[in-house]
């Protein structure tokens, strides 16, 4: 079966449009405009920022990072026109991830296997949470997933350091950002699929990437919870190689 995306709900009758379901997130949370073109260009900063240490890509055909990136800015985005909703709450073309083509793998072992791979960086499976959500507002499916999540390992958003969600949506990210309680400064820190674009079928592998990446390259174990559009996925604990340590205590150490 061939399609742009996947249904959200098995009633063709009822399966939001992604534009209208986000434009009507935005205005029901009072997202302005504004707010989501602020984070479109702060998306697109920190994937510009980010250290070229942070190998997440293959080189394939020449291509060693992600080619959409650029250096948005304000008045760029005031110029676009509005694609879904009212001229003050309403997404544009830079606050709504580009479609890509993109492959990503996550190899999931046993721990007997992971011990015998020797891998530079193991990460433990800590717990996963799967629940349904209002189709008509799929953008926000993942925050009671998260919450209760967070709930089953005793732990806060404050407890989180590095965490992913997955921008299809700048006012999506926002509202599950905001909803369960995570700081902008514990999100998407390399920029997110707004910057780097989302590819159906490979974005939930690819959001495990960047905090594993991280920790890696600044020698401290990270804390962070990943989300796909639709639901969280698990959360791992982060084990550092043997060969790195850490130049103060480590926190609790989580990814989902």
């Amino acid at each position: 079966m061939l399609y742009e995306r996947p249904p959200f709900t098995p009633w063709p009758h009822n399966d939001p449009d992604m534009l209208d379901a986000a434009a009507e997130l935005a205005r029901m949370r009072k997202i302005s405009r504004s707010a989501q073109d602020d984070y479109a260009i702060a998306s697109h900063a920190c994937a510009l920022g980010a250290p070229p240490t942070l190998r997440e890509i293959v080189p394939i055909g020449g291509l060693s990072r992600d080619a959409f990136t650029r250096r948005l800015t304000p008045p760029l985005c005031a110029r676009l026109p509005v694609l879904a909703g009212d001229e003050l709450h309403g997404i544009n073309a830079a606050t709504i991830a580009v479609e890509a083509d993109a492959a990503a793998a996550v190899l999931v072992v046993s721990e007997d296997v992971a011990r015998r791979c020797k891998t530079a960086m193991p990460v433990r499976i800590k717990g996963s949470v799967s629940m349904g959500g209002d189709p008509a507002m799929p953008g926000l499916a993942p925050v009671a997933a998260t919450q209760k999540l967070l709930a089953r390992l005793d732990l806060k958003p404050a407890d989180i350091t590095a965490a992913e969600i997955m921008e299809a949506f700048a006012a999506q990210a926002m509202a599950c950002r905001d909803l369960t309680g995570l700081r902008p400064d514990q999100v998407n820190r390399g920029g997110g699929a707004l910057a780097r674009g989302h590819p159906i079928g490979a974005s939930g592998a690819i959001v495990f990437g960047p905090p594993l990446i991280s920790s890696r390259a600044v020698f401290a174990n990270i804390s962070g919870v990943s989300f796909l559009r639709k639901s969280p996925s698990v959360m791992m604990p982060i084990s550092l190689p043997p060969s790195i340590t850490p130049a103060a205590p480590m926190p609790p150490t989580l990814i989902a």
